[in-house]
């Protein structure tokens, strides 16, 4: 079993795998001898070398190695650990060899094949059409010599994770999951369907008959059955969509492990799936598909790396790919690589029947290439063409597997000497087990000591007797040996004892004068080790230990007479027992061992400090003092501002050793609580309770505001002025202070009592300003606020009003009365204006006083109003300023009769429901001030307009035409003289379009491409055909098979239903399509077969 790679990726790290991990598991799980061998020692390698320059590149010196493998190290399987994308260098790791089918007329008439690195003999080239392979009758070798993989990789993240989910796949113990399967189908747009291709690999009939199926082999093998029930087919779907996202979904769920595919396809598209990466399964699948180029390497990032590499939790542990074209028939299930996909499961389930150690993807995979080799040179050149094509990437050594692991670990018994022994002599010179395994599998070995007395191991053998070499044992020993048993399954492991024999005439060392001396009482908790004198009267060298509880543990070997020590763990325990042990062993015989015990001394606890004291000294400062108790060293001191709590949530102004503080930078005012504690330094400890006292400290006078000029809310004003205040602390305290308004400011800092003023100029007329006042004492803060109003400008200029505008809208159904929606008009003023509004005098001398509100301090002044209008009526406009300045306007209005023209007689009009036989739209204008005017009509949708000027009184008539169904029209006359403009609009809606009880969408013939009959015309129409239809909206490059959608449209000037019919240029066109509105778009679908450009048209 061999690696192939590069240097780079020979040996990696920073992940959890790399290829010496699948080389170690290859032996440990299929007994398989391995080795890593790097392209750069292939091509490093003389022997490789070939004179002929074509015979001389990468790919053949590594066809010269697998020959030499094959031949001279037995090797059975090869697996090509690289990609090789021609245009990018960083990602050619392992050489390919690129195969041509002179035969082929597409781009993809070459592809790269492992097949020059499986078949051995011949030298592959086709020298007549200088290329590789040749296709039909070339330099083929049609029968392998050994079993080869690839996977395409290029760095070290990838290796890792395509390792794991090799190994995952050969340790799953789920059952239902290893005899899952899948077929899955998408839309081929062909006359046979991709259900029947599956379904002819899944029942195992058809046009390939000899080669078994899946049900074939569940009818035969019943206690190995595969779950079929995952089919995916786009015919059983409503759209391919469908289908594969619920192939997806199967896949995410874990529920498909023997994968079959066909749909068309692309190096970016497998499985139907894009690269793969929205997969999210965790048990890893076999993916074998007939898509064209899923496998494509050579042109970058393929399904082979995507799906076996790119993630370490998702995808699949093998594929088997088309490299170029796959080719089926159109017709039927004869295709070329549907023969080749029936012949690798036939493999399995008709060759190798339950013979599962056979079960291997690089035998499936020869058996396939072997077998199919005998249809290259027939009549059709896509036989040699998809030999080439369907590659293996994977592990060739891989089982395909159908059952969980029903193994039993090795055993391991007959240890000598027998575990737990004691008085071993130490001149044994073994140790010995007898090992087997109830599969009768291959054993791996080890066996190993502690201490170190030897070791051994074996690989790949057959049980018996195994067994360690031991030297050099000491006396009076314990020895541990384990025994680890692997049958590339299970693992055994087993551990044993012994202990070596004791020396009689040795003498036992003496253990004495310990410190502290046994018993002692009151030993401070601070002492830092015990010890005790061991001497050994014979001089030998001894191992001793020093333990107990609060001792540090101390373990020395080959130690001479003397003092040995131990740490404390300090500090002690107060007032404990505490037990120490010595233990020693002159490893010649028994060890001595020896007790001592001391006891600790009390803890030192502080007592509470008592007379505690408080006195407040001024408004910012407390001076505290109290007396410390028993056992105390320091006093600690905290402040808060509640009466009780816990040491440390409070703020610590003390921790000394005196009797009195002050407690300084208070605030004025407040009530402070005091809590201090007594400090034991010695034993860290603090006192079980404490003293408390509280103090407030003198209270604070604000700084105070008096004698504001000119006083708070004047008015009139100066725009000139000196504001000034009075300012006063009656503490003497110095004091900040500031004055603002708006972005005049003054300010002082350090001061002291006395008037503070601020300078005011150009200030606006009529206007109210706010001063701030702000002033600080450094304890509390004052803010106040002022205002005082500016005088009026001198004005005896009244306002001028402009630019009148009035806006109704009308009734027709009473076209004697019509209300006013909007009022606006224009007023300036030399200051500003103070109020606007309005005198109505209507018809029947009634009056009417209303009010205009003015827009955000623009000049114009609005209303907007119901006032309704019968008859002659006029309008009196005032306008008056701050000053009592007061100017006015008069408007007449106009009197509006309005009437619709009809064609057609009429007994009455309802305007929500009008027919369209209107051609004209007049208006009877009567203006009281008989004043010339202009005037405007238009009409929305626009049906027709009219304008005029200088106008006197009288009928205005504006035609209209183009008058459509269902149809709302707005109708805005505009009169303009002198400063007024008059607005009036009307609206009426037309009539519902007459009913279509004509065709009802028969195609016109049995053919379907006949012009359908059109709805039936009423008599005298004009009727005038459809607008050229606009182009079809829809993809200009398409794939072939693939279902393709156009969108087309058009309009009737008559506002008529219409029919499409689409001609597709390749000699067929659509039946015709259902009546649809006006501008309404309609979907065409079609599938093009052919590779060739088109012209599609439509006609409407």
């Amino acid at each position: 079993y061999v690696i192939v790679t590069n240097n780079d990726l020979s040996d990696t790290t920073g992940y959890p795998n790399n290829w010496s991990d699948l080389i170690f598991h290859r032996q440990q799980h299929d007994f398989l001898s391995g080795c890593i061998v790097t392209i750069e020692e292939i091509n490093s390698c003389f022997d490789y070398y070939n004179e002929t320059t074509i015979f001389n590149d990468s790919a053949s010196h590594l066809r010269e190695f697998c020959k030499d493998a094959y031949l001279d190290w037995n090797t059975e399987y090869i697996l090509l650990g690289g990609s090789w994308q021609t245009n990018l260098e960083s990602r050619q790791i392992v050489p390919c060899r690129i195969m041509t089918d002179r035969y082929e007329g597409s781009s993809y008439d070459s592809m790269p094949s492992d097949l020059y690195f499986s078949n051995l003999d011949g030298d592959w080239y086709y020298s007549p059409g200088n290329m590789w392979g040749g296709g039909r009758y070339g330099a083929n070798d049609k029968l392998s010599e050994l079993l080869v993989g690839r996977i395409p990789v290029w760095n070290a993240e990838m290796v890792s994770n395509v390792i794991q989910k090799i190994i995952w796949y050969d340790n799953c113990n789920n059952e239902t999951f290893l005899r899952s399967s899948g077929f899955l189908g998408g839309d081929l747009g062909w006359t046979s369907t991709s259900k029947q291709y599956m379904e002819e690999i899944r029942v195992g009939n058809g046009s390939f008959s000899e080669y078994d199926g899946f049900e074939e082999w569940n009818t035969e093998f019943p206690d190995y059955e595969i779950n079929t029930l995952g089919r995916y087919y786009d015919a059983d779907y409503s759209t391919e969509s469908d289908a594969v996202n619920a192939w997806k979904n199967a896949i995410n769920n874990n529920e498909l492990c023997l994968i079959s595919h066909l749909d068309h396809g692309s190096y970016s598209n497998t499985l139907s799936l894009g690269s793969g990466s929205t997969l999210s399964n965790s048990n890893f699948f076999l993916g074998t598909s007939q898509a064209c180029l899923s496998g494509r390497y050579t042109s970058g990032t393929s399904g082979a790396s995507t799906f076996l590499a790119e993630s370490e939790d998702q995808g699949a542990f093998a594929m088997v790919l088309n490299t170029g074209y796959g080719y089926g028939s159109s017709s039927s299930t004869a295709g070329k690589s549907q023969l080749q996909h029936k012949i690798f499961w036939d493999y399995f389930y008709a060759n190798q029947t339950t013979s599962f150690d056979n079960w291997r993807l690089g035998q499936a995979m020869q058996y396939t290439k072997d077998m199919f080799s005998s249809y290259i040179d027939s009549y059709s050149h896509v036989y040699s063409y998809v030999w080439y094509s369907w590659n293996l990437f994977g592990d060739p050594a891989q089982k395909i597997r159908l059952n969980a692991i029903e193994n039993t670990a090795p055993v391991v018994v007959s240890a000598s000497p027998t575990n737990a022994s004691i008085n071993v002599s130490i001149n044994q010179f073994s140790l010995s087990v007898f090992v087997y395994d109830l599969n009768g599998n291959k054993l791996n070995w080890t066996i190993e000591t502690s201490p170190d007395i030897g070791n051994s191991s074996g690989l790949n053998e057959s049980y018996g007797e195994k067994t360690c070499s031991i030297n050099e044992l000491d006396y009076i020993t314990e020895y541990t040996w384990f025994v680890n048993v692997s049958d590339g399954t299970f693992w055994t492991n087993e551990t044993f004892t012994f202990t070596s024999e004791i020396d009689l005439n040795n003498n036992k060392p003496v253990i004495g004068i310990p410190i502290p001396v046994n018993n002692s009482s009151s030993i401070d908790v601070w002492m830092q080790n015990v010890s005790s004198f061991i001497q050994d009267p014979d001089g030998d060298n001894f191992s001793y230990s020093i333990e107990g509880l609060y001792i540090s543990d101390s373990i020395n070997i080959s130690q001479s007479n003397g003092t040995k020590t131990a740490n404390c763990t300090t500090p002690l325990p107060f007032d404990t027992n505490i037990t120490w042990f010595v233990n020693v062993s002159d490893h010649r015989t028994y060890s001595v061992n020896e007790f001592f015990v001391f006891t600790t001394r009390q803890q030192y606890i502080p007592g509470i400090p008592f007379g505690f004291n408080a006195v407040t000294v001024n408004r910012t400062a407390i001076s505290l003092n109290w007396t410390k108790n028993s056992s105390t060293d320091k006093t600690i001191v905290e402040r808060n501002s509640i009466p009780s709590w816990d040491i440390g949530e409070g703020i610590v102004v003390y921790n000394g050793s005196n009797n009195t503080m002050v407690d300084n930078s208070l605030l004025p005012g407040i009530n402070y609580y005091y809590q201090v504690w007594g400090w034991n330094a010695t034993d860290t400890v603090i006192s079980d309770n404490f003293s408390s006292i509280n103090s407030v400290t003198d209270n604070n006078s604000f700084v105070s505001f008096s004698n504001s000029n000119p006083v708070n809310a004047s008015i009139n004003c100066s725009l000139n002025l000196t504001w000034s205040i009075d300012l006063s602390d009656a503490d003497g305290d110095y004091f900040d202070w500031n004055i603002s308004i708006n972005s005049i400011y003054n300010s002082s800092t350090h001061d002291v009592n006395g008037s503070k003023t601020i300078l005011l100029t150009n200030l606006s007329y009529y206007t109210v300003y706010t001063i701030w006042v702000n002033a600080t004492d450094g304890f509390n803060q004052t803010n106040e606020w002022f205002q005082f109003k500016t005088k009026l400008p001198t004005d005896f200029d009244a306002p001028r009003i402009s630019s009148v505008s009035i806006n109704s809208t009308n009734s027709l159904e009473d076209s004697t009365s019509y209300p006013w929606k909007h009022i606006s008009c224009n007023v300036i003023d030399n200051f500003r204006v103070a109020n606007v509004s309005m005198n109505v005098t209507f018809a029947d001398n009634s009056t009417s006083n209303l009010t205009l509100t003015q827009i955000d301090n623009t000049n114009t002044w609005v209303l907007n109003t119901n006032l309704s209008f019968m008859g002659n009526s006029s309008v009196i406009f005032f306008a008056t300023d701050l000053n009592g300045n007061m100017n006015h306007e008069s408007i007449e209005l106009f009197s509006l009769n309005s009437s619709i023209n009809m064609n057609s007689e009429h007994d009455s009009l309802d305007y929500g429901n009008l027919p369209t036989d209107i051609y004209s739209l007049e208006f009877n204008v009567f203006n009281i001030s008989g004043q010339f005017f202009n005037y405007s009509v238009v009409t929305i949708p626009n049906i027709g307009s009219a304008s005029g000027s200088f106008s006197d009184n009288g009928s205005i008539i504006i035609p209209v035409s183009d008058i459509s169904y269902e149809t709302i029209y707005e109708w805005r006359i505009t009169f303009e003289y002198d400063i007024t403009n008059f607005v009036s609009t009307f609206t009426f809606t037309t009539e519902d379009a007459p009913d279509d009880n004509g065709n009802l969408g028969g195609s016109g013939s049995s053919s379907g491409f006949l012009p359908p009959e059109t709805p039936a015309e009423s008599e005298g129409d004009d009727n005038l055909p459809p607008e050229t239809p606009f182009s079809p909206q829809g993809l200009a490059n398409v794939e072939m098979g693939k279902m393709q959608t156009y969108t087309v449209s058009s309009w009737d000037k008559n506002n008529d239903t219409i029919r499409f019919q689409m001609d597709w240029g390749d000699g067929r066109m659509s039946d015709w399509s259902d009546f649809v509105s006006s501008n309404e778009s309609v979907n065409f679908t079609h599938i093009f077969a052919d590779d060739i450009n088109l012209n599609i048209r439509v006609r409407a």
